[in-house]
């Protein structure tokens, strides 16, 4: 009933180089994330703290843009990831977000946002979760993704005072 361990881990070790490129005018940011990682430490899939015996690398790309007109703004934001060893971290391929706004002003003092956002990653082993010690460990059972997420809001504001609804998982 209780978890009991005991551990003589070595420093992890870790090197993170990024780099992106942000454009004002075009409302765009591309950028890439080079991570190395030594001695890291992870929980397993029995949910026990763990080293890892080799180097963990991840590298990952991504694109956000922002496209607004007088009313209507569209939000996105795509990632591109890889691990080299799936033993010690899971992480999807893809992953993307899409929001669709609409936004005005009705009768000169409420502003209205109305819109819908939707998520969505590739299918993946996503990392379970155990109470006992509030922490997420690996588990090779269940793949979860490879459907969208949507949700719909609107968000209201008269003069100091918001209001925000939300449907979520439409």
């Amino acid at each position: 009933n209780h978890f009991q361990w005991r551990n003589n881990f070595d420093n992890i070790n870790e090197m993170t180089i990024r780099s992106s490129i942000h454009s004002q005018a075009y409302k765009t940011t591309v950028g890439v994330n080079y991570s190395l990682i030594g001695n890291y430490i992870y929980n397993n899939a029995s949910a026990l703290p763990a080293q890892a015996g080799s180097e963990l690398l991840i590298l990952s790309a991504y694109l956000n843009k922002d496209f607004e007109s007088k009313h209507w703004l569209i939000r996105s934001q795509f990632l591109i990831q890889k691990a080299n060893n799936d033993s010690y971290v899971h992480l999807p391929a893809f992953a993307g977000f899409v929001s669709l706004n609409y936004r005005t002003l009705w009768s000169k003092v409420l502003h209205t946002q109305l819109g819908i956002d939707t998520r969505y990653n590739s299918a993946f082993y996503a990392d379970a979760y155990e109470p006992a010690t509030a922490r997420f460990y690996l588990q090779n059972e269940q793949r979860i993704g490879n459907y969208p997420y949507i949700d719909l809001h609107a968000n209201l504001k008269l003069k100091r005072t918001r209001f925000f609804f939300i449907l979520m998982n439409a």
